[in-house]
Formats: C-alpha cells, sequence, structure tokens
C-alpha cells in the first residue's frame, strides 16, 4: 500500500472517530487491515481476523501483533508505511489488551467489528492505486482460469484441475481463496462443486475467487470437447442476457435491491423464472469474495468507483466477471478478448460476455 493511501485512510478512520465521539479505534479483522496497508494480514489463508491490529487513535497509529510475527510484517507487509509497533510475547496473548489499555490510557476504543457498517463503506471505493491492482487482478485471474481451460483433458480429475489453478495462482502472488471444479454430472448436480477425484468427460467447469492485496476477483469459465446442444446454448444465451442487465444497471445513484429485481425480471423474460432462487446472484465485492449477496431489499447504491461481481446461473450454466464502476461506463476487468464469447444484447446494447470453450 502506498504511504499517500495509507494517510487518506487513516484521516478517514479519524473523522468516524469524531463522529461517533470515541477516543480510538481498533482494527482487528484481516479485511480491514488489507484495506489499510494492502498487505497479509493472515496465516491461515481463509482467516478473518488478523494476526495484528492496528489501534487508531487522535494523534498516533499503532501495529500491535506478537513477537513470531512483526519482522515479516514489517519487511513484506506494510510496504514504506511509518508506524509504531506494541509488541507482545506469542506466549502471553493478554499483554495485548494491557499494551492498549496502556497507550489509550485506561480509556476503550471502539472495534471494526461495532463499526461493520462504517468500515464497509470505506472500504468499498477504491482508490486510483487500488483500480490499478484491480485491474491487473482481474486480468491476471482471468487468464488463470482461461489458460487452465485450454491445458484441460478427458481423464483428467477436477483436483488435477484445481491444483493447476491454484499452481498459476501462486506463481503470480495470488492467494487462491476458493476454487471450484466441476465435470459433466456434478456441473447439473451442484451450484458449488468442490474438487473431488471425478474424471472429465465432456464439460468443465473452473471457478475462482483469487486474492491478492487483500482485493478479491472472482472468475467462471467453462469448457466443452463436444459442441453444446441446443439446450445448452439457449441456456447461456439466457444467462449471459441476465448478467448484462445487471452489468449495465450496475451504476452510480442506482439502488442494489432494483439491479437484483431487474435481473430476476431478465430471468422470467428469458423463460427461466425460479432459477435464481437456487444460487444468490452477487453483489458488491472488493475486500471479499463478496462483500455481500444483493437480494430484492438491499438499500445500498452503487457509487462510483466500486466492484461488483454477478454471477447468475442457469441449471448447467453460469457466468461471472469482475466489474468496476467508472465514470463513463462500467469495465469487466476480467474480460481477456481472447476467449470464446457470445454477443448478448439486452436494451439495444450488445457485449461480449464468455462461452464455452470448444476444444
Amino acid at each position: 500500500m502506498e504511504n499517500n493511501d495509507f494517510t487518506v485512510k487513516i484521516e478517514s478512520i479519524r473523522e468516524l472517530m469524531m463522529k461517533r465521539q470515541a477516543p480510538g479505534i481498533l482494527i482487528n479483522n484481516q479485511n480491514n487491515f488489507s484495506w489499510l496497508t494492502g498487505g497479509r494480514g493472515f496465516i491461515g489463508i481463509v482467516t478473518e481476523k488478523s494476526i495484528c491490529s492496528i489501534l487508531v487513535m487522535p494523534d498516533r497509529v499503532y501495529f500491535i501483533t506478537d513477537n513470531i510475527e512483526v519482522q515479516r510484517l514489517k519487511d513484506e507487509e506494510i510496504g514504506d508505511i511509518k508506524t509504531e509497533f506494541l509488541v507482545y510475547p506469542w506466549y502471553e496473548s493478554s499483554k495485548k489488551e494491557e499494551l492498549i489499555t496502556e497507550v489509550m490510557n485506561g480509556e476503550m476504543p471502539l472495534d471494526d467489528d461495532i463499526l461493520a457498517g462504517e468500515f464497509l463503506r470505506l472500504r468499498s471505493i477504491l482508490t486510483e492505486n487500488e483500480i490499478e491492482k484491480y485491474r491487473w487482478l482481474g486480468m491476471t485471474t482471468a487468464k488463470i482460469n482461461e489458460i487452465t481451460a485450454r491445458n484441460l483433458k478427458q481423464g483428467m480429475t477436477e483436483s488435477e484441475a484445481a491444483g493447476i489453478l491454484a499452481g498459476e495462482a501462486f506463481k503470480n502472488g495470488i492467494q487462491p481463496a476458493n476454487i471450484l471444479v466441476g465435470f459433466d454430472e456434478r456441473i447439473y448436480k451442484y451450484r458449488h462443486p468442490l474438487p473431488t477425484e471425478n474424471k472429465l468427460k465432456n464439460y468443465a467447469m473452473l471457478v475462482t475467487s483469487f486474492r491478492k492485496y487483500g482485493l478479491f476477483v472472482c472468475c467462471t469459465r467453462f469448457v466443452s470437447f463436444s459442441r453444446p446442444d441446443e439446450e445448452l446454448i439457449r441456456k447461456f444465451k439466457a444467462v449471459t442476457k441476465v448478467e448484462m442487465a445487471m452489468i449495465l444497471n450496475t451504476r452510480p445513484g442506482v439502488k442494489v435491491g432494483d439491479i437484483f429485481k431487474t435481473g430476476m425480471q431478465v430471468y422470467k423474460d428469458v423463460g427461466y423464472e425460479g432459477e435464481w432462487e437456487l444460487h444468490h446472484q452477487g453483489g458488491l465485492t472488493a475486500y471479499a469474495g463478496r462483500e455481500y449477496r444483493a437480494v430484492e431489499g438491499t438499500e445500498d447504491v452503487v457509487k462510483l468507483n466500486q466492484v461488483y461481481g454477478w454471477n447468475p446461473t442457469i441449471t448447467g450454466t453460469k457466468v461471472e466477471d469482475g466489474i468496476l464502476v467508472s465514470k463513463d461506463k462500467n469495465e469487466v476487468v476480467t474480460h481477456t478478448g481472447e476467449y470464446e464469447y457470445l454477443e448478448t444484447e439486452y436494451n439495444g446494447v450488445k457485449m461480449q460476455r464468455p462461452w464455452i470453450l470448444v476444444k
């Protein structure tokens, strides 16, 4: 994280501190640690709490961690951020509270669990630095999915394909937060096919949720070893229209619940009413695979420089990409231009949406 980003974000936390009349704010969660630093505040890849807390006070910022982690954090995770560390022995975790009490003269800070809604609003609008990182992550994630898709072979297991995806992620310094791989009948049976030893016969789905700098991008691609039948083609044309309607309506000032309702109407219009009930449709993303899942009653309003991931499905199909809300139009950060695409039309607008790679 560039020091300027860190400084601006700390000031936004201090404004929140004044608004809430708090003597300090304690950040314990991994997503907020990454939002502030761009670094990895975890050891276990899916842990919610950070191994380093950040205490923001009116005139000081302290990083609080144990003696195991302090040097790695300084060397590898916080960049050029200049701050002070409070360090306690790993075998005396109670010392952490004592250190906080001491520097706050006995006062109690609010934490980012209590302020979860406020922190969500702060971290959901990306800075220019974060946008560039998000674009890189989106393009790299899509290329990993698509390279893996091209290298699939009949007889390969889902676990082998997942290993290729994970290996390519780590080669690029990316954490594979979630990988789903489904082959053939499992695509039709399960919306979330965790990889198994099931061997590929004809039809494959690759789903990734990759993280770097704390940011998440999700992407789904399909492969077939034979020409798709007419029913599958019809379903893909329908599901891409649903997603396109949601993408085009994800514009500043639009209520997220209204985007959801638009998508549900398109499901009905294309002849697949009720399919949305079988899987969530996506929502706001950034420092989580989904910061929340959109529903009809979601009151949040889309803002410039937010990122969304919509993932409508119709049994046997799915479409999913990373969407950046830019000033003039939305940007699909996972569109490489090098895959197979369907030209999809909604309200007179045409877009290239990912289709099945036929081998």
